[in-house]
């Protein structure tokens, strides 16, 4: 749609450009950097709209260039950034495993703490019987 658009505008302008040129078709003299040539009014601005063509289609070309670079540079930084992350997400999940693992150690500890603390608990009673009864013999 836009470029249907862009197109009758520039016929448009065209039209224009080439119907001012046919009401001056007189002769003049044009200078330039010491050239002086006599020539149809019509060809000058015919050539003078072909040039301002010319020089916005390079511009356009020059943008169009450094569109596509700047471009190229951006995907490929995108790629470096989505290769990091995985490699983020990759470290991650490994520390997420050694978090679970640490964890399972710590719990596996403790229990072993409170077993060992309840035998701990346990054997002073049996040295305390074992003691009353020596004695009451």
């Amino acid at each position: 749609m836009r470029a249907t658009a862009m197109s009758i505008l520039m016929l448009l302008i065209a039209a224009l450009i080439a119907l001012f040129a046919g009401q001056n078709v007189q002769v003049v003299t044009v200078r330039f950097l010491g050239w002086s040539v006599d020539t149809s009014l019509v060809v000058v601005i015919v050539f003078s709209a072909a040039a301002g063509g010319l020089l916005v289609g390079i511009m356009s070309l020059w943008r169009q260039l450094q569109s596509g670079l700047r471009h190229r540079d951006v995907a490929g930084r995108l790629g470096r950034l989505q290769e990091e992350r995985d490699d983020l997400v990759s470290e991650r999940d490994a520390l997420a495993d050694q978090v679970e693992s640490l964890q399972m150690a710590l719990r596996e500890a403790t229990a072993a703490r409170k077993e060992a603390d309840a035998v701990a608990s346990e054997e002073p009673d049996e040295e305390a019987e074992g003691e009353t009864s020596s004695s009451g013999v």
